[in-house]
């Protein structure tokens, strides 16, 4: 069952309409996180995570998702762990964990060798980006710019 999914060219079911909700789910929730004081509604919250769970009920594939849930289950645990020590709001583990329900593997379009689920590849990105930009600002201040 998870060979299937990790090692062969599988397309989700409703593929376009998951890409469609998680775009407009995130972008929903960062406009409230840049215009709203970084304060994001529970009830936007709830209701993205709310809606990526039964998009899954809809489109149901078993193994996409035991994939999906299961990715945001370990997403979930392990961005609760960072919450708790502070280094992501309490908004981002949900955005993040409905984004794993709704893309648990890479769209079929983008031709990778095997699927990760697609939070990973995104998280490691946003890492580097962080890391660049932590290296950039220390540098300013101990320079004195």
């Amino acid at each position: 069952m998870i060979e299937r999914i990790l090692f062969e060219q599988v397309t989700m079911p409703g593929e376009e309409y998951r890409i469609a909700a998680a775009i407009v789910g995130t972008a929903v929730t960062a406009y409230y996180d840049i215009f709203n004081n970084k304060t994001i509604p529970n009830k936007i919250l709830y209701a993205f995570f709310t809606f990526s769970l039964l998009l899954n009920l809809v489109l149901f594939d078993t193994d996409v998702v035991f994939v999906g849930i299961m990715t945001a289950v370990v997403i979930g645990l392990f961005g609760f762990f960072l919450y708790r020590n502070g280094q992501i709001g309490g908004a981002d583990v949900i955005v993040l964990a409905s984004i794993a329900l709704l893309l648990p593997i890479q769209p079929s379009f983008s031709k990778m060798p095997f699927n990760l689920p697609f939070v990973f590849p995104v998280l490691v990105f946003a890492g580097v980006i962080f890391s660049l930009y932590i290296t950039f600002d220390v540098g300013r201040k101990i320079l004195g710019a």
